[in-house]
């Protein structure tokens, strides 16, 4: 039977980028004015520290010990259940995987939530997860694309963060 470590908080985040309207329509990246980093309680979205109108990548950062009593045979999964919109995920300084919220527009590399990711092989007796966050999607050109239902809310990691061990 499975057993669960959720990885509530608190999370740190940093917001890399954000995301500026032009003229012509397009959301250009900067790095000018960030907000500042702070921790977080997850799930939720960034809009309560970052504010409802930030549209950016913000890096969200939260560290655990490797879980006790794993057997030879045992699996840590990483579950996430939730993101808006697109998520790299990095453990221990390794990408593992790369998490979009919806089948229907997900690259083939990608998971779709509820993401799980295999991350036995990466655990360290300390680790580090983080989980970057980019929202609201985007064209190649920089023109937002409806996101049904969360149009104009903000992004963030909306589920559960946890560890399922097998």
């Amino acid at each position: 039977m499975p057993h669960s470590i959720r990885l509530r908080g608190p999370w740190e985040y940093q917001p890399l980028v954000h995301y500026l309207p032009l003229p012509c329509g397009q959301l250009q990246e900067s790095t000018r004015d960030l907000p500042p980093r702070g921790t977080i309680e997850l799930p939720a979205d960034w809009g309560r520290r970052l504010g409802a109108g930030f549209f950016g990548k913000v890096r969200f950062t939260r560290t655990f010990h490797r879980p006790t009593g794993l057997a030879a045979q045992s699996r840590v999964w990483l579950v996430i259940e939730e993101v808006d919109w697109q998520a790299v995920v990095t453990i221990n300084g390794r990408i593992c995987g790369e998490v979009i919220c919806s089948a229907a527009i997900a690259p083939r590399d990608y998971q779709t939530c509820p993401a799980r990711l295999d991350i036995t092989a990466d655990l360290l007796a300390y680790n580090r997860l983080e989980i970057e966050v980019s929202s609201p999607r985007l064209t190649a050109d920089g023109h937002l694309i409806e996101r049904p239902g969360r149009h104009d809310e903000p992004g963030g990691l909306m589920g559960l963060v946890r560890l399922d061990i097998e």
